[in-house]
């Protein structure tokens, strides 16, 4: 059943490590896994992941608390680099990680 959602949190931006991808990244922070066959690839994967964020060929490890449901999405540069961001939604016609990029579609 749908519903009201509301989360506010931080997005900690994950280093890549040399000249990696943005896919190889997605496979090392997956530890290596097998691709099962319903992914097409490690993006997919991982930003299936509740705990990441891929939004615009950067990972994002997703830090959250869940509360009462308002209707907003807001994101904000943090001085250590972080994002911080607080989104609230009706999950029968938007999901977490489509509030999020709304949010960040929209950063201060």
């Amino acid at each position: 059943m749908s519903q009201n959602e509301s989360h506010v949190g931080t997005l900690i931006e994950m280093p890549r490590v040399g000249s990696e991808t943005t896919e190889q990244q997605c496979r090392r922070l997956l530890n290596n896994v097998k691709l099962p066959k319903y992914y097409d690839t490690y993006i997919q994967m991982l930003d299936g992941e509740t705990d990441y964020i891929v939004f615009e060929d950067k990972v994002y490890k997703c830090e959250s608390e869940e509360l009462s449901p308002y209707d907003h999405f807001s994101a904000k540069r943090n001085n250590d680099g972080t994002i911080g961001f607080s989104v609230s939604f009706y999950n029968g016609g938007c999901g977490f990680k489509e509030a999020i990029e709304y949010a960040l579609k929209n950063i201060k």
